[in-house]
């Protein structure tokens, strides 16, 4: 397994790796070598500044397939299948990895924290 700063890079790097394709555009990605927690938080700001620009861009029509790698494997898909089967899976995955990661380091998390929706009252605990 990828080690968490790794996990949160991968993560951040997803949609950019996703809808720079989708959107006809260059992929690009925010990759810095600061490790630290701002460090990750730049890269994650402007992933975010990025893909919010890139929403507001007038994009007529995305390519019907979309080339990119799994590991080894080159992977050449409808632009559908690979937003639905291989984009977004991929980055729940490693999102999930995050907060599994950071939950064992003993990093309070909830579901909210994963979700934005849930929400829990402090010491909560499904386990009595």
């Amino acid at each position: 397994m990828l080690p968490l700063i790794e996990q949160i890079r991968t993560a951040a790097n997803f949609p950019l790796r996703s809808c720079c394709p989708l959107a006809n555009c260059e992929r690009i990605s925010f990759n810095n070598q600061d490790e630290t927690y701002l460090g990750l938080l730049q890269q994650i700001e402007k992933t975010i500044a990025y893909l919010q620009e890139l929403a507001h861009a007038n994009v007529q029509h995305h390519p019907e397939k979309i080339q990119d790698q799994a590991g080894t494997k080159h992977l050449e898909l409808p632009a559908a299948e690979y937003l639905n089967f291989y984009a977004l899976p991929n980055f729940f995955f490693h999102l999930s990895m995050v907060y599994a990661i950071a939950r064992n380091a003993g990093v309070p998390l909830s579901k909210g924290d994963f979700d934005g929706y849930h929400s829990y009252p402090e010491n909560f605990s499904f386990v009595s």
